[in-house]
């Protein structure tokens, strides 16, 4: 018989949020600057992502009143069902890339398997692109991440899989280089200076968690604010998925911002993307004067002590973005300001502990609960710092980094910032009947932070257009 673990109420939550409309997938795309080999990367699969349990294990429900969901193993797994070979034209790979991403975003993983899924695509450029599709209840994107970089090693001469190193060269899990870099990435700072908090003091979360009148008071917040205004982001789901990413933004460019605003370039990202709604809003004939919508952001909680520990360790908080402030000093002012408002809240927790409970009640109760949190916000948010150094994969340069947040419920627009090599990506993933171009946000995005740059950074620090 095989053997089966029962799962968390929390990943639970995420594996019932699925639906038609919103597949309940981080999506991932790499690049390599070289042809991987499709050999190569299976026998990576084999030696770095199956020693994780979750990953070859299904999901099974059993029980007859009561059901209970477990992870079960699967006899006889074989990496090689989970990673298959596709072609683009050449022609425009970027395009190409994005209406595959997309419509893999809309096709659902196979429940019979472990449910992960790599589609390789051979010809991009003189690379290769492999879109990887991980359910949210195996873990959270930030664990899912950093598995996936654990693939990856700083020295190109120990990265093919199964060749045999010189004694010097010292073969781990994990090349000690990127480990350091996880660990700095662990502690940095993330999408809210909160969770900046949570991660250094892990510890913090349990001490808020103890302030039972501040907890009561996140969670009637949660519950009882006003729903988000009826823009076109709140309009009916279709099930097709749209995906765009920008092009590469220096690093420095955004730190130059950061410098001469007197900000983080949390500040700087968040303001901005709020800059590249209201744009698009407006452009749209929607009348955004006075108007803000809310964002879902996840924080880690998670301790930084077992980073690569499966299973969903993150709340969310709901930070609201003043869309319709197109001056951009008093925008980035107040978006500064209530960033720093949620720093000293319990809401993270909160809302983690909201889940927990959501996973173990009823569905129906768990849909009901996810309609009030929905209607509440607009879109999720979300930036994650990755290593500022080049990294390889079976052998080859990983040229780009990019993912894609799922959405749940109503919600039919993600926004992903991602850094990696000391370049900044915007991802955008949508909802075809709520935003048909998504190509647009990011051209607002891109707009926005050059508008900051020229007000922003001094003269002598800007680059050479």
């Amino acid at each position: 018989m095989a053997r089966r673990e029962l799962m968390s109420n929390v990943d639970r939550a995420w594996l019932r949020m699925e639906a038609p409309s919103n597949l309940m997938m981080v999506t991932a795309l790499l690049t390599t600057k070289e042809k991987l080999r499709y050999e190569d990367v299976l026998d990576l699969l084999k030696e770095r992502l199956m020693i994780f349990d979750r990953f070859r294990q299904r999901v099974v429900n059993r029980g007859i009143i009561f059901e209970d969901t477990y992870w079960e193993d699967v006899p006889f797994f074989d990496p090689a069902d989970h990673i298959i070979l596709a072609a683009i034209p050449n022609e425009d790979p970027r395009a190409e890339l994005q209406t595959l991403v997309g419509e893999l975003m809309s096709t659902p993983l196979d429940y019979d398997k472990p449910l992960w899924h790599i589609t390789m695509v051979e010809d991009v450029r003189q690379g290769t692109g492999l879109i990887i599709r991980l359910h949210h209840c195996i873990a959270d994107g930030n664990a899912l991440v950093r598995v996936l970089l654990s693939m990856m090693t700083t020295d190109k001469a120990i990265l093919k899989p199964g060749r045999k190193t010189k004694k010097e060269e010292r073969p781990t899990f994990l090349d000690p280089v990127v480990d350091v870099a996880l660990n700095v990435w662990v502690a940095a700072e993330t999408m809210v200076k909160l969770s900046y908090r949570l991660l250094k003091k892990p510890s913090k979360v349990f001490d808020w968690a103890k302030m039972t009148i501040d907890g009561g008071f996140s969670l009637g917040r949660l519950v009882l604010r006003w729903p988000d205004p009826k823009t076109l982001l709140k309009q009916d789901l279709q099930n097709k998925k749209l995906a765009s990413w920008s092009f590469e933004i220096p690093l420095e460019r955004v730190k130059e911002i950061r410098r001469g605003a007197g900000a983080t370039v949390n500040d700087v990202v968040v303001t901005a993307a709020a800059g590249a709604l209201g744009r698009y809003l407006k452009n749209r004939g929607e009348d955004i004067s006075e108007m803000n919508i809310r964002a879902a952001i996840p924080v880690d909680i998670r301790r930084a002590t077992d980073p690569f520990a499966m299973g969903n360790k993150f709340g969310l908080v709901f930070l609201s973005l003043p869309v319709g402030m197109e001056d951009i000093r008093e925008r980035l002012t107040e978006q500064k300001r209530r960033m720093d408002e949620l720093k000293n809240t319990p809401e993270a927790f909160v809302s983690f502990m909201v889940l927990n409970t959501m996973g173990a009640a009823p569905r129906e109760i768990e849909n009901l609960v996810l309609d009030v949190i929905g209607s509440k916000t607009s879109l999720v948010l979300t930036n994650v710092p990755g290593p500022s150094i080049p990294l390889y994969l079976g052998g080859c340069e990983v040229d780009n980094i990019l993912f894609w947040v799922p959405q749940a419920g109503r919600v039919g627009l993600g926004i992903s910032v991602i850094s990696y090599n000391n370049k900044v990506r915007i991802g955008v993933a949508t909802d075809a009947n709520i935003i048909p171009d998504p190509s647009k946000i990011v051209d607002d995005f891109e707009r926005e932070l050059d508008a900051m740059h020229a007000l922003f950074a001094s003269p002598e620090a800007a680059p050479s257009p």
